[in-house]
């Protein structure tokens, strides 16, 4: 009796193996693909027009639409028009020039943006979202004359 129940118990696993226990689902696959952001240069940052002193002196300009400060003739502020998806905040950086980008004077700068490294939104479409850059340079006593440009990096990510 238990060689029948053995027999029948592997006949009946054998017969089993061919047999598949499979299932399948099907699932969405999503993509959102949001605006590329623009940065639109409206207005160059300008220290401005000073005089080669004997000492050494920083000169300052605000980051807004005024560019106050206490830099030379003719200094201005750099304005940007940002644009991009108005759904999703990004945040702004700006990246000062190298020590002595002129060669000859050894400038330090030190750049500073208008949102303070806050979350901002975009504007889709110009005007866009205005962003300022300002801050300072030090002029070392004695520098070399001349006009000189040296190049910062306005930087905008999506968070």
């Amino acid at each position: 009796m238990k060689t029948k129940v053995l027999l029948v118990m592997l006949a009946a696993m054998g017969s089993l193996s061919g047999i598949a226990f499979a299932t399948t689902q099907s699932f969405n696959v999503q993509i959102a693909i949001r605006q590329a952001i623009a940065i639109q240069v409206e207005r160059q940052l300008n220290f401005g027009l000073v005089d080669a002193l004997a000492t050494s002196q920083t000169l300052t300009i605000a980051a807004d639409e005024a560019g106050t400060g206490t830099s030379g003739v003719g200094a201005t502020s750099a304005r940007f028009a940002l644009t991009g998806d108005p759904g999703y905040p990004v945040t702004v950086s700006v990246t000062s020039p190298a020590t002595n980008c002129d060669g000859a004077n050894n400038l330090t700068f030190a750049l500073t943006e208008s949102t303070g490294g806050a979350a901002t939104s975009l504007a889709s479409v110009l005007p866009g979202t205005l962003v300022w850059v300002g801050g300072s340079v030090t002029v070392p006593a004695n520098p070399a004359t001349g006009s000189w440009t040296c190049s910062g990096t306005l930087s905008v990510v999506y968070n």
